[in-house]
């Protein structure tokens, strides 16, 4: 049977056993977050297993996010974000010159780029860069 040409027929599938009563919980739970139960299970598992960051991807993200934070607000300061984003590429991506480094990335992205990126952004920025910046960095962005 052929599934049609829709961009979800292209998704990775996979068949699961569920113990007594997990579909009843998970189907509560969708609708409780207004998902259908194939939203919720994703959902969770996206979640329970978060992206790792290749450095290639860092390295992109920097880009984007310097984008943002690369600018003064009006009373002439830098966002915090910004500093540790030039930790991040000192030490986490070995960058000798990382504010350099930083802006050169940013060059290479428009504004209309980072706002198609932004979730990701933001989420690498969550998921990745504060969790090193709390362990890693000595004086971390309140």
């Amino acid at each position: 049977m052929s599934r049609g040409n829709y961009p979800s027929a292209k998704q990775d599938q996979f068949m699961l056993r569920l113990p007594e009563g997990l579909r009843q919980r998970i189907k509560a739970a969708a609708e409780a977050n207004g998902r259908s139960m194939n939203g919720e299970i994703a959902t969770t598992l996206v979640e329970a297993y978060p992206e790792t960051y290749t450095k290639e991807r860092c390295i992109f993200y920097a880009g984007l996010a310097f984008v943002l934070f690369n600018r003064r607000d009006e009373h002439g300061e830098y966002n915090p974000t910004r500093q540790m984003l030039i930790d991040y590429a000192r030490t986490r991506l070995n960058e000798k010159d990382p504010e350099a480094f930083l802006q050169g990335q940013s060059e290479n992205h428009t504004f209309d780029t980072v706002l198609l990126y932004f979730d990701d952004i933001s989420d690498w920025l969550k998921d990745e860069v504060k969790p090193w910046s709390a362990t890693n960095n000595p004086n971390p962005p309140s």
